[in-house]
């Protein structure tokens, strides 16, 4: 019932609650882990209650849901900056992997999810580069995630290659794996044009820091030695956006 999933959310999150309230004092390092080994625990109690009840797909959604949660919510415990991204997008390749294996439709839910995080994540955090000048277009940990959600969403759609069969017996191609195939393609162009654009303003910005070293040379810009900058790595962001 509606009352005991309540008490099984509960208990779950009192528990870590609890469990983190007192490691976060005296071994912050393994708040991480606490929260892995409750992913594990739910995954098994999941597997448990589909064997006990395989009709009852409330429960067999809702388990898997919090265990899903833990893990998801380990990964900025334990982690930070791109690490954080790059599990995500990891354990959303995990879930479809056990979703595929186990054939349960409901747990693509939770590994699509999980994928939109580490996205959201992603374009929030990490899509825009910090030192325009000592970064490396192309080899920089930016285009590295990127890739790795490439890769993924490549990974997923070509899981779902099987289809379905209508009526007739024919194949029909499932929306899942259109979905991640266009999702790939469309990450795959923002890739490329975002690094280009990157390419040219690190010029820019070159260029840019050039010409203030050769006017503080001759010491005749303003009189007072005082130099306009020129913000490029926002112009970068911008554009490529």
């Amino acid at each position: 019932t509606g009352q005991d999933l309540l008490l099984i959310n509960a208990n779950a999150l009192g528990y870590f609650a609890i469990g983190y309230v007192l490691l976060h004092e005296e071994v912050s390092a393994s708040v991480g882990f606490f929260a892995v080994v409750l992913a594990v625990v739910y995954f098994v109690v999941a597997y448990l209650g589909k064997w006990a009840q395989p009709d009852d797909r409330k429960l067999n959604i809702f388990l898997p849901g919090i265990a899903v949660f833990f893990l998801t919510l380990a990964v900025p415990l334990q982690f930070s900056g791109f690490w954080v991204t790059l599990a995500w997008f990891a354990e959303s390749l995990l879930i479809y992997t056990v979703a595929f294996m186990t054939r349960q439709g409901g747990m693509r839910v939770f590994g699509l999810a999980v994928y939109a995080v580490g996205l959201i994540r992603y374009f929030m955090f990490d899509s825009s580069y910090r030192d325009l000048l000592n970064t490396t277009t192309i080899f920089n940990h930016r285009f590295f995630l990127i890739v790795f959600a490439i890769i993924i969403a490549y990974i997923i759609a070509y899981w779902y290659k099987d289809g379905q069969k209508d009526f007739q017996g024919e194949v029909i191609i499932h929306k899942g794996m259109v979905t991640f195939f266009i999702l790939a393609n469309l990450l795959t162009v923002y890739a490329l044009t975002s690094e280009t654009s990157f390419f040219y303003a690190k010029k820019l910005a070159t260029v840019e820091r050039a010409m203030q070293e050769q006017v503080l040379s001759e010491q005749s810009y303003r009189g007072d030695g005082g130099v306009v900058r020129f913000d490029y790595s926002e112009f970068y962001t911008q554009s490529s956006r």
